[in-house]
């Protein structure tokens, strides 16, 4: 169970700490590949031990990335404009969710992670029987997910990369897996369905990061091919102003990859041929 109220003076705590063992700090995530090996600490252990075996295990750099929790996070899964009044998420948006800290030592990446109270609460999974007929049932499915890589095929999929929260990625797995052949259990709120959703979705969410950076590279290399498209198929679109220009080219980037990102957007509406 997690103790942390709030995270804001813990993430200057560590950063003060990394920076009095003469290690450098790097304000977002490390991406490494899944098959590196890889020491997770555990939830909301003592992290003044974690940071000080850092520089002891050969690591230069800390990778210290707060999250922090924005009104998108909570839009529907119906992408809905405004967030439910009623979420009483609403209160804390704006503060430090999560804080994961890395390092990276002999080739192997050490994680821990920290959440608040508050947060934890609102992603408690429901605590109920399952029985044995629902654990072989859970079993069934997660043998048949491995065997056919649901995993990598969910997080390669415009409607799971491409959603705006983790609400809309949850609602983008589900309506993934009905098409893979697992039907929808409304029995209860914690069937082998949502069950197998949960354990994929964990699996998926530490891929997201990767396979993100490889579309947003892609599109990148593609820049020149859509500001091509954009003007042929818009005569005017030279004499629009760049506010114009990135307006279109959003709607356009996101159509083409199913996902919007600003900052290959704003790259295409500068471009000049």
């Amino acid at each position: 169970m997690t103790d942390f109220d709030e995270l804001e003076s813990t993430y200057e705590q560590m950063v003060d700490r990394i920076d009095s063992l003469g290690l450098l700090v790097y304000p977002r995530l490390v991406r490494i590949g899944q098959e590196a090996p890889r020491v997770v600490w555990g939830m909301n252990i003592d992290w003044q031990g974690f940071i000080d075996l850092a520089p002891k295990v050969g690591a230069s750099v800390v990778y210290l990335c707060p999250l922090t929790l924005v009104e998108s996070d909570l839009l529907a899964a119906d992408d809905s404009e405004e967030p439910d009044p009623a979420d009483p998420l609403i209160a804390h948006i704006g503060k430090i969710y999560e804080l994961i800290a890395i390092y990276v030592a002999q080739g192997v990446q050490h994680r821990l992670s920290m959440e608040t109270t508050w947060w934890a609460d609102a992603n408690d999974v429901p605590d109920e029987t399952t029985g044995p007929d629902s654990d072989a049932e859970l079993q069934r499915l997660l043998e048949q997910a491995l065997r056919e890589d649901w995993v990598r095929k969910i997080v390669n999929d415009p409607r799971y990369y491409g959603a705006r929260s983790a609400p809309a990625r949850s609602w983008a797995m589900q309506e993934i897996l009905v098409e893979f052949g697992v039907e929808s259990d409304e029995s209860s709120s914690w069937n082998p369905t949502s069950r197998l959703a949960y354990a994929l979705d964990e699996d998926a969410e530490s891929m997201l990061d990767d396979v993100r950076a490889q579309i947003e590279d892609r599109a990148l290399s593609e820049i020149p091919e859509m500001v091509a498209l954009l003007a042929a198929d818009n005569p005017e679109w030279w004499t629009w102003r760049v506010t114009m220009r990135e307006q279109k080219a959003k709607r356009f980037v996101a159509d083409r990859y199913g996902w919007a990102m600003p900052a290959v957007a704003a790259e295409v509406a500068r471009r000049q041929l």
